[in-house]
């Protein structure tokens, strides 16, 4: 049986593995905060940590040894399509070279899920984004046009 091992790369969705220090000093960032790689330097990783309440507001960007990083989601240049952001508010996906931001409000299936729920998605076509663990289907053009698409949701 063989492994697979991920790089971790620009527009990766990561975690850290141990404290890292705030850049401006004022204290640390706990294992666990998860982060966008913005910058790859190879041995390190340029990561962005954005502000849940403040619609995603960058708050640091501290460059962190790869060894204290760890792949949430990797961004597969392939299908183009991650989650980069969630906050309480909603989340960002980056679709090819444009980001969209999802609601909660006007996506409420996403409102109770799981932050690794909503940060496995798939492409599986163009126009389709899927949240297998959430049972979720929607085409990009819904989003990027809802005014084309009357019928609301409702939980």
């Amino acid at each position: 049986m063989s492994t697979i091992e991920h790089t971790i790369g620009e527009i990766d969705v990561v975690a850290f593995t141990e404290t890292i220090d705030k850049t401006d000093g004022t204290g640390t960032w706990p294992a666990g905060t998860i982060g966008t790689v913005v910058s790859d330097y190879g041995d390190h990783k340029e990561v962005e940590i954005s502000d849940a309440d403040n619609y995603g507001a960058t708050l640091d960007m501290p460059v962190v040894p790869v060894e204290k990083l760890k792949l949430i989601t990797k961004y597969n240049r392939g299908i183009n399509a991650a989650v980069t952001n969630i906050s309480r508010y909603g989340f960002r996906v980056l679709l090819d070279e444009r980001e969209l931001f999802l609601p909660f409000e006007k996506y409420p299936w996403f409102k109770r899920a799981s932050v690794e729920q909503i940060l496995r998605l798939e492409r599986p076509q163009p126009d389709h984004l899927r949240w297998p663990d959430l049972d979720v289907d929607l085409s990009v053009d819904s989003i990027e046009h809802p005014e084309r698409y009357p019928l609301k949701a409702k939980l």
